[in-house]
């Protein structure tokens, strides 16, 4: 069963109303792959002062920087998976209220030949299911690119000694 050109229609109509919140989960999904990759970084200078014969305090210096990117990565990959809920939440919210009251409009010969349990079950479950399987799979997946990404050009950087 796919989805048809006028339920993708409907979704992306829906979705246009929530250009900031979205934009807003684009940049702390960058701001995640960020810190999940830019560690990297400071473990290369914790040990090259290590090495170099830098001062302890140098050392300790890129430590607790390193150790600070983690914490701030803590804080925003859980601020990620919130406002991605969030999002989610609302934009199933959204689904729900448009498709209710394009049911409101359907005529009566409609609503009368169908089961009325299976329909609002189906009507409420499907929603809430398209809503965050549309959403949190992209968010993941975004977040694990550009981890990816970010991870690669750092560790590239490494290797050309940048």
């Amino acid at each position: 069963m796919g989805i048809n050109k006028n339920s993708l229609a409907f979704y992306l109509d829906t979705l246009k109303g929530f250009r900031l919140q979205i934009a807003g989960l684009l940049l702390s999904l960058a701001a995640v792959g960020f810190l999940s990759a830019y560690p990297i970084v400071f473990i290369k200078k914790t040990i090259d002062a290590a090495v170099g014969g830098q001062p302890v305090k140098t050392i300790l210096y890129f430590g607790s920087v390193y150790f600070l990117l983690h914490i701030f990565n803590a804080f925003f990959g859980r601020w990620f998976e919130y406002y991605s809920n969030y999002t989610s939440n609302v934009i199933s919210h959204s689904l729900r209220c448009r498709l209710f009251d394009h049911l409101q409009h359907l005529r009566m010969k409609y609503h009368d030949s169908k089961d009325k349990t299976g329909f609002l079950f189906r009507f409420i479950e499907d929603n809430s299911i398209t809503a965050s399987s549309f959403l949190q799979p992209l968010a993941f997946l975004g977040r694990s690119v550009l981890t990816f990404f970010f991870g690669f050009y750092y560790m590239w950087g490494i290797d050309r000694g940048i």
